[in-house]
């Protein structure tokens, strides 16, 4: 399955405007509109030391040209899957001073918390050693916190977003139920006058992020998409899930550079993306070969016969 920490990296890249409209209205007023907002993941990864956790998290550097020629950096975290990380805050405080010391301007810092659990929604680090003290606060903002409809209210399409990740945390019955808050959310983006590109976004968000216990759900859900008319091609986050679902590749320590390992690898990756509900054309945009290939590979292991 597509890994969240993916999913919220690449939609705040394709809605940084409207993200920090969202989170920081007062500086979203002095940007410059004719400036693009800069993805600082790169700098910000190679200031980060590596760490032996498999916890998941979405660490996000932006980088903002205001109207009077200032540049702004905000660092953004998103604690995924309720993980509790005991390092998280130290973490958040880490970024602050390797930003501060590298650009020479302290970073404006928020987490966004995506589980459950308020009680490890914590917002500060704090420490004392003899007469030295440092109590560093930052913002958060705890998905559990809202409600659906007050998310959506905001008219925000990161507020939308939002409002997906919450209706995630809801208890549902059944995958018809999931199904149906799907397409409820959809149908009302589409009265929104959102332009295509963004809504797509939304579509793939959703698409990903609130998830079906049987795999047969998905193509419910895009027959039923295709009865409101919608365009079943994914755009926007795309890109973070096809490099997502390509380093998992490599990291199951597939051999590289021998003609062998590379269909191996071909072959894992087409077969991970048909089980994870991709289409034969995405699936062929994914690995950039022929249909008709993949549809070999794909009857080969008795997965398409039933239609042919």
């Amino acid at each position: 399955m597509v890994r969240k920490d993916a999913l919220w990296k690449g939609i705040i890249d394709n809605l940084a405007i409207d993200f920090i409209a969202f989170f920081f209205p007062e500086i979203h007023a002095q940007i410059d509109n004719t400036q693009q907002v800069d993805s600082l993941d790169k700098e910000l990864a190679a200031m980060q030391p590596q760490s032996d956790s498999k916890l998941r998290h979405a660490d996000k550097l932006l980088r903002a040209v205001l109207k009077d020629g200032n540049e702004t950096w905000i660092l953004i975290h998103v604690e995924v899957q309720g993980y509790t990380d005991p390092q998280f805050t130290m973490r958040m405080f880490q970024s602050y001073y390797r930003i501060l010391d590298k650009y020479g301007k302290p970073p404006v810092a928020l987490a966004i918390y995506t589980d459950r659990s308020l009680s490890s929604h914590l917002s500060q680090y704090h420490s004392t050693h003899y007469q030295t003290t440092i109590n560093y606060k930052f913002q958060t903002f705890s998905i559990i916190s809202h409600q659906p409809d007050d998310l959506r209210k905001s008219g925000n399409p990161f507020g939308f977003i939002l409002e997906i990740a919450r209706r995630a945390l809801d208890p549902y019955d059944d995958d018809n139920a999931i199904i149906n808050s799907k397409l409820e959310m959809i149908r009302y983006y589409l009265t929104q006058g959102l332009d295509k590109k963004k809504f797509r976004y939304l579509i793939d968000f959703i698409k990903y992020y609130l998830r079906f216990e049987n795999q047969n759900s998905s193509t419910i859900f895009e027959d039923k998409l295709n009865e409101i008319h919608l365009n079943q091609k994914t755009m926007g986050i795309r890109e973070a899930i096809l490099y997502d679902m390509k380093e998992q590749g490599r990291e199951e320590g597939l051999e590289q550079g021998r003609e062998q390992g590379r269909k191996a690898e071909m072959q894992k990756v087409i077969l991970r993306a048909y089980h994870r509900g991709l289409s034969l054309p995405e699936i062929a945009e994914l690995v950039e070969l022929p249909e008709k290939e993949i549809r070999l590979i794909l009857n080969a292991h008795n997965l398409l016969e039933e239609n042919n």
